[in-house]
C-alpha cells in the first residue's frame, strides 16, 4: 500500500531524533508538565538543536547550522541566567 519503508541512515536517524525531542520538549511546555523557565526545557532545547546541527553533517546548509548555533546559545544563556538566580522582569520591582 505505502510501499517499502527504507531503514534511516544515521544522520536521518539522529535528525529523527533532534525532532522527536523539539516536539516533546514544546509538547511538555504546552501541557505544562515544563515551565518555560526549567532546565530541563532548556535542556532539551540545547540537546534537540545539538542532535539536529550534528545531523546537518552531510548536508552543509549554512542557514541551519547559524539557526541551531543561536538556538543552542540562547539555551545556554537562559541557563546560566537560571543559575546565577537572575530576577525575572516583573520582580525587578
Amino acid at each position: 500500500m505505502f510501499g517499502e519503508i527504507e531503514a534511516l541512515n544515521l544522520p536521518e536517524a539522529i535528525w529523527l531524533l533532534g525532532v522527536i525531542v523539539y516536539v516533546a520538549t514544546y509538547s511538555c511546555l504546552c501541557a505544562r508538565v515544563l515551565t518555560g523557565d526549567s532546565l530541563v526545557f532548556f535542556g532539551g532545547n540545547i540537546l534537540s538543536a545539538a542532535l539536529v546541527l550534528v545531523s546537518n553533517v552531510g548536508e552543509f546548509t549554512p542557514f541551519s547550522v547559524l539557526l541551531h548555533l543561536v538556538l543552542m546559545a540562547i539555551g545556554f544563556c537562559a541557563m546560566l541566567l537560571c543559575f546565577f538566580d537572575a530576577p525575572v522582569p516583573s520582580e525587578r520591582g
